[in-house]
């Protein structure tokens, strides 16, 4: 049988550089084409591969994506699968966030996944097979202080992502998302220069300290921290799960617990009350008699 094509967005680095290199060390199974903003910097490990095929790609850019996806119809004749990894991160309270960071983020994030998602659909729905996976993240189930923004566009990638699985396994084509939690790879560094935190003399500056020393522990902690690699592995496993896929993989047991505590109490209190008492010493979030209970 011929190699199935994956698709992958932002393969220049991070995740998405992890997952191709597994995927090509199967060349008899897997074929990629990747995608970043830019060409592959030169020497880069990916560029010399065999089964390997670079796209300049602008997620943001409608014309941009129809382009891609049409020459990978024309060229390969074929889309067996599309990840949706192509994302960014920013710190901030929504006080702290300007509308134009927001419209930029989302760009990226939501209308990039639902512009891909729109490509890949002409050459899948046709052929009646195929197979889409979102990278999402704890932050797609779970709010988290000072993150308005990023959970905002995971939460909607998430609701996007669960519509579709309901009617296109009706075409052939399922859909799955894959959750995180922390990842070690650039992802992080571009949070960091993208963070707007407040001020010594903000509204929000008592909470601060609080804030940046429980992610340092985050960030230490290695049952909740995973390399790019691991959970490229997870990736992996939800492509190599067709035709009989999950429709969420949770990367780590630490995620696998925060979703289930997501989802015990309708109420959504205990985990408001959890990730506030976890994040500040003295949260006050709860009504006196909601935290009685």
């Amino acid at each position: 049988m011929a190699p199935r094509v994956v698709l992958i967005t932002g393969t220049s680095s991070g995740l998405g550089l992890e997952l191709a290199k597994l995927l090509l060390a199967e060349e008899a199974v897997y074929k990629v084409v990747g995608t970043s903003r830019g060409p592959l910097d030169e020497g880069h490990e990916l560029s010399k591969h065999p089964k390997y095929t670079h796209k300049e790609m602008d997620v943001t850019s409608c014309e941009s994506v129809e382009k891609t996806f049409a020459d990978v119809g024309k060229e390969e004749g074929r889309l067996d699968v599309l990840v949706n990894n192509a994302a960014f991160g920013i710190f901030g309270t929504t006080e702290h966030t300007d509308l134009k960071r927001w419209h930029e983020l989302f760009e990226t994030n939501v209308f990039g996944v639902v512009r891909c998602t729109h490509g890949a659909l002409k050459i899948m729905r046709p052929a009646r097979v195929g197979q889409i996976i979102n990278i999402s993240s704890i932050a797609g189930f779970q709010g988290m202080p000072f993150n308005d923004t990023y959970v905002s566009s995971k939460f909607a990638m998430e609701g996007f992502t669960e519509c579709q699985a309901s009617y296109l396994h009706k075409y052939g084509i399922k859909v799955s998302l894959v959750e995180p939690g922390p990842i070690l790879t650039n992802f992080v560094k571009t949070v960091e220069e993208n963070h707007k935190l407040p001020e010594p003399d903000d509204a929000y500056s008592a909470l601060l300290p609080e804030f940046e020393k429980m992610m340092a522990e985050q960030f230490k902690d290695e049952n909740m921290v995973q390399t790019g690699q691991k959970v490229a592995e997870v990736v992996k496993k939800a492509i190599d799960d067709w035709p009989n896929v999950q429709f969420r993989y949770q990367t780590s047991d630490f995620v696998k617990g925060a979703a289930a505590d997501r989802w015990k109490d309708p109420t959504g209190y205990s985990l408001i009350e959890k990730y506030g008492r976890s994040t500040f010493s003295s949260p006050d979030l709860l009504p006196k008699d909601q935290a009685a209970k």
